[in-house]
C-alpha cells in the first residue's frame, strides 16, 4: 500500500486498521495507520491504535511514543489515556500507568475497560482486594467482559476465595470457552488447592489455545513442581508468598533473614538449657530450609530445561528469558 485512495475517508481506514487488529494482524494494522498519520499527523485515534499495534508487536518504546502523541493530540479522549495506561503498565511503570488509567475513568466514568486494566494493575502488585473491587466495577458496566472476569477470578484466587473464583471462571468460560487466560485462572486455582493434575490439564488447555501464554507456562512449571515431593515445599512457599501484597512479601523475606541472624546470636548467648535446645532446633530448621530454597529450585529448573516433555522445556526456557 503506497497511498490511500482519496475517495475513502481517514476514519474509515482507521476502522479498517481496528478490524485488522481484532483479527490479530497487528503488522497490517500498523502499516495502514502509518499511512493515515502521514496524511494527518494529528489524528489522535490513529496514534492510539498504532500504539496498541506496536505493543502487540513487542515494540514497547515506539508504542509509548505513539500513546503519548495520542494524548497530546486529544487531551479529552478517554481512549487515548487508556492506551497510554496500558503501555505504561506493560513497561512496568505502574504509578504512571495508574495515573493515566484514572484519567480515562474521570473522562468517561461509564467506560468499563479502564477499570479492568486498573484491576489487572492492582493484581500485578498483589493488591488483591483492590483488584477485585476494580474488576467488579468493570463488570457492573459491562457484565459480559470475560477479561474482567479473569482478573476478578485471579484476585479471588489469591485472596483464598477459591470456590467463588472457580464459579466466576466457569461462568466466563460459558461465554468464551477459547480464552486462554480463563483456563490459566483455573490452573492457578488448582495450584492453590495443591491439585497438580488439574492444574497441569488446565495449563495444557490454555497452551492449546495460545502456545506462548506466559501465565499458562508458569502454571505448568508449578504443577510439575507440586508433583515432585522434593520441590513441593518450595512451590508451596512461593504460592503462599504470591498471596501477600508486595510490601508484605518483601517484609516477610527480610524478617526471615533478621530472625536467622537473631537466632544465631541467641544460640551463642548463655540461657536456660531447655530453652536453648528449642532455639537451636528452630535455628537449625530455618538454616536447613534456607539452604533447601537456595539449592533445590535451581536443580529442579535445570532438570526442566532437559525434560522429555517439550512443553516443560519450552516453559523453562520462557522462565529463563524472563529472568
Amino acid at each position: 500500500m503506497t497511498s490511500l485512495p482519496p475517495e475513502v475517508g481517514l476514519d474509515e481506514w482507521v476502522q479498517l486498521a481496528r478490524e485488522q487488529m481484532a483479527s490479530g494482524n497487528a503488522t497490517v494494522s500498523a502499516r495502514i495507520l502509518r499511512r493515515v498519520l502521514s496524511i494527518d499527523p494529528d489524528h489522535g485515534p490513529a496514534h492510539a491504535l498504532l500504539a496498541l499495534a506496536l505493543l502487540d508487536m513487542n515494540q514497547l518504546k515506539s508504542a509509548l511514543h505513539e500513546a503519548q502523541l495520542a494524548v497530546q493530540c486529544d487531551l479529552e479522549n478517554a481512549f487515548a489515556h487508556l492506551v497510554l495506561g496500558v503501555v505504561l503498565k506493560e513497561l512496568g511503570r505502574y504509578a504512571q500507568a495508574e495515573v493515566a488509567l484514572q484519567q480515562a475513568v474521570q473522562l468517561d466514568p461509564e467506560y468499563a475497560t479502564p477499570y479492568t486494566h486498573l484491576a489487572d494493575l492492582a493484581g500485578r502488585q498483589s493488591r488483591w482486594s483492590q483488584a477485585a473491587a476494580y474488576a467488579r466495577q468493570a463488570l457492573a458496566l459491562n457484565p459480559n467482559s470475560t477479561s474482567a472476569m479473569a482478573v476478578l477470578a485471579n484476585a479471588l484466587c489469591f485472596s483464598g476465595k477459591l470456590d467463588e473464583a472457580e464459579l466466576v471462571v466457569r461462568n466466563a468460560l460459558r461465554q468464551n470457552p477459547e480464552d486462554a487466560e480463563l483456563h490459566t485462572a483455573l490452573a492457578r486455582i488448582a495450584l492453590q488447592r495443591r491439585q497438580w493434575r488439574r492444574a497441569w490439564q488446565h495449563a495444557l488447555d490454555a497452551l492449546a489455545i495460545e502456545p506462548t501464554h506466559e501465565g499458562a507456562q508458569e502454571a505448568l512449571v508449578q504443577a510439575a513442581g507440586i508433583r515432585s515431593p522434593l520441590m513441593r515445599p518450595a512451590i508451596a512457599t512461593h504460592l503462599w508468598l504470591m498471596r501477600l501484597p508486595t510490601t508484605w512479601r518483601i517484609a516477610t523475606i527480610v524478617l526471615f533473614y533478621m530472625l536467622m541472624r537473631s537466632l544465631r546470636f541467641i544460640v551463642n548467648a548463655p540461657t536456660n538449657p531447655a530453652l536453648s535446645s528449642v532455639i537451636v532446633a528452630v535455628a537449625l530448621f530455618m538454616a536447613l530450609f534456607w539452604l533447601y530454597l537456595v539449592l533445590v529450585p535451581p536443580l529442579f529448573y535445570g532438570w526442566l530445561r532437559r525434560a522429555r516433555d517439550r512443553r516443560l522445556r519450552e516453559a523453562a526456557r520462557q522462565r529463563d528469558d524472563e529472568l
